[in-house]
Parts: C-alpha cells; sequence; structure tokens
C-alpha cells in the first residue's frame, strides 16, 4: 500500500468480470457468474497421414464394437507391432474419423511416452507430466497435485461427463497406461507398443497385432506416394516396385522414405538387405528400415545429414522445434527452419501441425517436430559411427546451455531476487528468445509448457557431468516450481540433482540453494523433518562459510516449517533471529519475507495488532520492492488481520486486492486461498451466499483437485445452508 486510501470501497465478492461504481458500499455485494465457464475441448491428434493403406480389418474390428450411441464398451485399444509398422497411422486414422462422426465430442488428447527401445533414459515421459499435460489441455492448472494417483483421480472426474478420446504412442508397459485412462464408459483410448500390453487385461483391452503391409498394399502406396510434384512418371513400373516391396519388407515407414525419393524423381533402386534364414522376423524388418534410412541419409545435403546426426546425438525428446536445432546445431534460427524443412522432405522429420505452436521471432522456424520411434535409434547410431563422443557431447551441452539461457532470461525477468547465483556457459548464443523480452506471462508459459525438456536438459548435463550446467538450470527453474508448484518434481530437480551437481562442482553457495530450494518443496509436501534436516545443513555450510544472508534463509526456512506445524513458538524466535541477520545486512526483501511469516504467526497467536504492525511494513517493502506476487501474499494475510481486528471494510478491500494482484502475477493457487479466506470471512458474518460465491470460484480455481485444499473447499461449501430460490423460482 502507499498510504493513499482509494475514494471507492467495495465489499463483498465481486467477480473479475464485472463493474461496479461505487462510494462506500459495503456487505452483500456478490456478482457471481451462474456457473464456471465451460472447459475448452482439446483436439491434439497427430494429422491425418496424407498416404493410407489398407488396415481396413483392424479399422473394422473396432468399429464393430461400437454401441448405442455410438459409444465404446471397451477401455482401451493396444496396437501393438515393430517399430515403422504403421501403428500410430492406424491409431491416428482411426481417432480421427471417429472424431469427425462425433463419436467423441469432448475432445482428443495425444501423448508419446517414448518406452522404445531407448528407455529408459532422458527424454522418457512420465505418467504425472502427460497428466498434467491432459489437465491443463482442459483448462486445469492450479494447484494440481504431485502424485499420480491424485492426478489420475482428477482426469477420471474431469473426463467422467465427457466421451473423449485419448490416443498414447509408445508405451512399454500397462501401468504407465492404466492411470490415463478416461472416466467415462463412451471414451475411447488407444496405446501403441511395440509388444502387447497384456496388464490391460483387466480393463477388458481389446489388443491388434499389426503387421506388414501385404505386397499389394504395399505396391499401391508406393504408387501413390510417387506421385509426387517433381516425379514426371508417377505409375512405377512393376520391377521397380517390386524391388522397392522387398527392400522395405511391407513396412510402412520404410515404403514412405523410400517413397519420398520416388517423389523427388530419383532413381527408384535401393540397397537390397539379404537377412539369413535364421533372423527373426522383427530383426529383418528392423535391418529393412534402417537400410532405407542409411541410403536416405546419404543422400542428403551435408548441412542436413549433420543436423539430422545431431537430432539423434539429443535425447529422444518428444516434440522439438527449430530453436532447438539451431542451438544443438550451432547454425542461425533460419537455416535450423530450412534444415528441418529438408528432413521432412525426406520424411525424416515430422511436423505435428495439430499441436500447440511455440512462439518463436522468425515465422519460419514456428511448429513442432517430431524424430519417428524407429527413426531416432538410426539418427543415433549415424551421430556414433561418423561424428564421435566430441562432436556429440557438443551438440548436447550447446542444447543443455540453449535451454540454460533462456531459461535464466525467462527467471531474471519472473523472479529477478532469485537470479543471484553465476551462470557460466562454455558456448556463446544469439539464438532469440522464444519468447517477449519483457512479458512475464509469456516467460512462465514458456518454462511450464517446456518442462519436461528442461528435465531432460538438467539429466543430460547430469549424465555427461557437467555439474555447474546440471545446476545452474535447476537455479534457472525456480520460477516455474514456484508458480506452479509440482511440488514432486521441485524436491527431486534441487535435491536429486541439483545438490550432488553443485556438491561435485565444489560450489558452496550453489550447495546451500539446492538445500534451502529443495527444503521448501520438501516443507510444501508436509515432509517437515526432511525439510528440518535440508535448511539445517544449509545453516551449517552458512555459518562455516560467514554467509550471513543465507544463513538468514537457512533460519527463515526452518522458523517456517515450526509455523506449518503449529508450533509457534519456535517459529517466532527463529523468524526473529532471520529478521534480526537480514536487518543487519540491508537485505530489506528478505526481512519483508519474513515479517510476513511473522505476521501469521502472531495472527495465530491472537496478535491481530502486531500482525498488521509486521504486514503493512512487509507490503510496503514488497511494493517498493516491485515483488507483486509476494507483495499479494502480504495483502492476504494483511486482510485477515483486519478481519481478526474488527475491520472489515479493510478486510475486503484487501482480499479483492490480493486476488486481482495475484490473477496479474499469474499465481491461480495463491488466488484460490484468497478467495477461500474471503469466504471464511463473510462466512463468520452470516453471509452464506457471498461466502458461498467465493468458495465455488476457490474450488474452480484448485481445479476440483482430489487433494487437501478441494477436500477441505467441499467440506465448507457443504457446512453452508441451502441457497435461497431465485425470483421467479417456485418455493
Amino acid at each position: 500500500m502507499t498510504g493513499q486510501e482509494p475514494t471507492n470501497s467495495v465489499s463483498g465478492h465481486a467477480h473479475p468480470a464485472a463493474v461496479i461504481q461505487a462510494s462506500q458500499l459495503h456487505g452483500g455485494v456478490h456478482l457471481h457468474q451462474p456457473g464456471p465457464p465451460p472447459l475448452p475441448v482439446p483436439r491434439q491428434l497427430l494429422p491425418r497421414p496424407p498416404h493410407f493403406v489398407d488396415r481396413q480389418e483392424a479399422l473394422a474390428a473396432v468399429r464393430s464394437l461400437r454401441g448405442p450411441g455410438a459409444a465404446f464398451p471397451l477401455a482401451a485399444l493396444n496396437v501393438f507391432g515393430p517399430g515403422g509398422v504403421g501403428k500410430t497411422a492406424l491409431a491416428t486414422v482411426l481417432l480421427r474419423d471417429l472424431a469427425e462422426e462425433g463419436a467423441i465430442p469432448g475432445g482428443q488428447l495425444y501423448a508419446d511416452l517414448r518406452g522404445g527401445p531407448e528407455a529408459p533414459g532422458p527424454g522418457q515421459a512420465t505418467v504425472v507430466e502427460v497428466l498434467g499435460r491432459f489437465l491443463r489441455a482442459f483448462g486445469i492448472s492450479a494447484g494440481l497435485p504431485s502424485d499420480v494417483e491424485e492426478r489420475a483421480a482428477l482426469w477420471r472426474s474431469v473426463t467422467a461427463e465427457r466421451r473423449v478420446a485419448v490416443q498414447v504412442d509408445n508405451a512399454a508397459r500397462a501401468e504407465d497406461v492404466r492411470p490415463l485412462l478416461p472416466g467415462s464408459e463412451g471414451s475411447l483410448l488407444v496405446v501403441t507398443s511395440r509388444h502387447r500390453l497384456t496388464g490391460l487385461m483387466r480393463e477388458g483391452a481389446l489388443f491388434h497385432a499389426l503387421a506388414p503391409l501385404p505386397q499389394e498394399a504395399a505396391r499401391q502406396l508406393l504408387t501413390r506416394l510417387a506421385a509426387g510434384p517433381a516425379t514426371a512418371h508417377p505409375v512405377l513400373d512393376e520391377r521397380a516396385a517390386g524391388h522397392l516391396v522387398a527392400v522395405c519388407a511391407g513396412m510402412p515407414l520404410a515404403l514412405v522414405v523410400a517413397g519420398a525419393h520416388l517423389a523427388a524423381g530419383q532413381p527408384a533402386t535401393l540397397p537390397f538387405h539379404h537377412p539369413s534364414p535364421s533372423t527373426p522376423p522383427e530383426s529383418a524388418q528392423e535391418a529393412a528400415i534402417n537400410a532405407v534410412l542409411d541410403h536416405t541419409h546419404d543422400q542428403l545435403p551435408a548441412q542436413a545429414a549433420a543436423a539430422y546426426r545431431t537430432l539423434g546425438a539429443l535425447p529422444h525428446l518428444q516434440r522439438f522445434g527449430a530453436h532447438d536445432v539451431a542451438a544443438a546445431c550451432g547454425t542461425p534460427l533460419d537455416a535450423a527452419a530450412l534444415t528441418l524443412g529438408i528432413l521432412a522432405a525426406h520424411r525424416l522429420a515430422e511436423p505435428l501441425t495439430g499441436q500447440p505452436q511455440p512462439a518463436a521471432d522468425h515465422a519460419s522456424a514456428a511448429g513442432w517436430w517430431r524424430l519417428h520411434d524407429a527413426v531416432h535409434p538410426h539418427a543415433a547410431a549415424k551421430a556414433r559411427e561418423q561424428d564421435g563422443p566430441q562432436a556429440r557431447a557438443g551438440a548436447q551441452r550447446r542444447w543443455s546451455e540453449y535451454l540454460l539461457r533462456t531459461a535464466t532470461a525467462a527467471e531474471t525477468l519472473i523472479s529477478p531476487s532469485h537470479r543471484t547465483l553465476e551462470r557460466t556457459y562454455q558456448y556463446e548464443s544469439q539464438l532469440p528468445l522464444p519468447f517477449p523480452d519483457q512479458d512475464q506471462a509469456a516467460a512462465l508459459a514458456w518454462l511450464e509448457e517446456r518442462l519436461p525438456d528442461l528435465m531432460t536438459g538438467v539429466e543430460t548435463a547430469m549424465a555427461a557431468q557437467w555439474w555447474d550446467t546440471t545446476w545452474q538450470l535447476v537455479d534457472a527453474l525456480w520460477p516455474v516450481f514456484l508458480r506452479r508448484r509440482n511440488h514432486q518434481l521441485w524436491v527431486r530437480a534441487h535435491l536429486d540433482l541439483g545438490l550432488p551437481a553443485a556438491r561435485r562442482a565444489r560450489h558452496r553457495a550453489a550447495e546451500r540453494r539446492m538445500l534451502t530450494s529443495g527444503a521448501s518443496g520438501l516443507r510444501h509436501l508436509a515432509r517437515y523433518d526432511e525439510a528440518l534436516d535440508c535448511f539445517g545443513q544449509a545453516l551449517a555450510l552458512a555459518e562455516e562459510d560467514g554467509d550471513r544472508r543465507d544463513e538468514a534463509q537457512a533460519l527463515n526456512g526452518t522458523g517456517d516449517v515450526h509455523r506449518l506445524r503449529g508450533q509457534y513458538d519456535q517459529a517466532r524466535d527463529l523468524l526473529q533471529q532471520a529478521l534480526k541477520v537480514r536487518e543487519q545486512i540491508g537485505y530489506w526483501r528478505g526481512a519483508a519475507l519474513t515479517r510476513v511469516l511473522l505476521g501469521d504467526v502472531a495472527l495465530a497467536q491472537g496478535d491481530a495488532p502486531g500482525a498488521i504492525g509486521y504486514l503493512t511494513s512487509a507490503r510496503a517493502t514488497l511494493l517498493a520492492e516491485r515483488d507483486s506476487y509476494d507483495a499479494a501474499r502480504a495483502a492476504a494475510f494483511l486482510a485477515r488481520a483486519h478481519a481478526a481486528q474488527g475491520g472489515d471494510a479493510q478486510a475486503e478491500r484487501l482480499f479483492h486486492q490480493a486476488v486481482e494482484e495475484f490473477t496479474q502475477a499469474g499465481s491461480p493457487l495463491w488466488q484460490a486461498r484468497a478467495l477461500e479466506w474471503l469466504g471464511k470471512h463473510h462466512q463468520e458474518r452470516g453471509r452464506e451466499q457471498e461466502a458461498r460465491g467465493c468458495y465455488q470460484d476457490s474450488l474452480q480455481l484448485y481445479g476440483q483437485v482430489h487433494s487437501r485444499d478441494a477436500a477441505r473447499l467441499r467440506t465448507r461449501l457443504a457446512a453452508l445452508p441451502p441457497s435461497p430460490p431465485q425470483q421467479g423460482e417456485p418455493q
């Protein structure tokens, strides 16, 4: 607060979409929408394959299962077979047909678990991560639980009244798929895998083994592919077609890549691989694909071939953009976009035009791409054969440092007070940022969207023993962990990866940062004993090194744990120690944050005037420091203190102000918390309808999470008396 009081004052809860002009209007004001806005309908399926032949048996088998109202009685369809046999194409065509027929109107979602031959390792998707993406696709991001069971329960709740389709590629185990099953009987999950996922039998799954294309279908596919714009004679002669069908062993991936040669007007002859009679069919099919990919790689322009191998040197990412290619190859962004176009023309890289598009400064650099799960191992093998360990490591490090540089730019923009530790780079990058350099919301969105890839970058750096890059990248992720509250990943990043990296780098300040940041994640998970241990280690290191700022940070964190445990005397003593140190060293923002906690402790101990003193001072300092997020937290606590002292008008004004500021800061979790506190304030004063509106809005922001927060909100709503009938409704 600046000390100037506004002319107008409103109490009650006004929905952000409402406008009120008033002078000292108090009590009973609640403008609440009649219901939550409808959830978005995601449409994430991959593009329909432009050339699709045969497979009518599999399509008909699924269609025959449709029941009344176009619903499906089965929970899942498992399409399995060797890599490159066309599983993804079949699943995509099936689900796109059903979507066009209106059989799955609730939305379509897609995920690639990357559980192929290279898994496990950096780049493999986790079920928790995929559930988070699915829920965010339905507009639910606030307060997502970290636990896979709770996320799966929320996912089932969200889809309970919606017929949705889910396509999951490259699953390795049934247990990785089961949490992704939608909650309604009319929904359908199609999962592709190398082997039959027999564990899905208990869910009533249907299984379909996909074989290579028969000769006639393979010829038909080649003929279609040959009719490209550069082909003078679109009809293949019988001999050439027979040769290519034999070379490709009926594998659609090999046929599509070979067809790209034909469409470009290249000769229809490819080297033939002769498997021995004892070679298993799957090995022979893999060899056929690799033979075609070998030939294609050798025909590429040198720069495109090098980029293909570089992508193989990187972890198998679910998707990547031109920025990733430019960084890994050390080329300009425009050159990377052009290279991706060449790889796409040869059917080596696939554009994901059905997926969300990343922001980019150059139009040609926009868009997401991927390598097929049978193509990436080939690219990796080519990188090992031709580029050597130094070149591969260079590509990985350039990419990791691109992520570090971009995440650091986002961190600096969103949380400048946290951006205190050094950054070191082996490679300089001139790439433009993928978000506007003054747009905090866009920077946070980039961090959230790319968090799986950022964690893959951390794991890549850790595996390569680039200790400084590892902990620095973890440190740069602080804003997304703080605002989006993925606590399990928060703890893993700081304590399982960042902390050992900092110790191996012998960087004491980084070690203290990893301990205190990781302890904060543990605190949010209510793992209080572990949090106290980490804060204690950090305190000992800070005292040994004479770092008073980190000493105060550890004291502050320890006091906060005791506050959360309800041990208010211990909390007050530790927080006052932290405050004294922070004031002595002139760390005014830190002192303000400690005052916020001391204000809450004073309030818990019945000292409302003391709480108001702490919180008023804290908010003024945080506003002066331009820390809008923490200033909003101070406002929310200050509102509670004024309410406890009987200052209802001031309390309600501050509650509304906090909600607005949390909205602007992009923190729906704290927005929900402030609305809950405002609802409790109304309920305690007998304004049940205003309380109900606040609780409903709070629950919506919490995302109807199956967690302690949502359960508490539902309990509060259930305790309210029934709503009176509206005017005109029957009594």
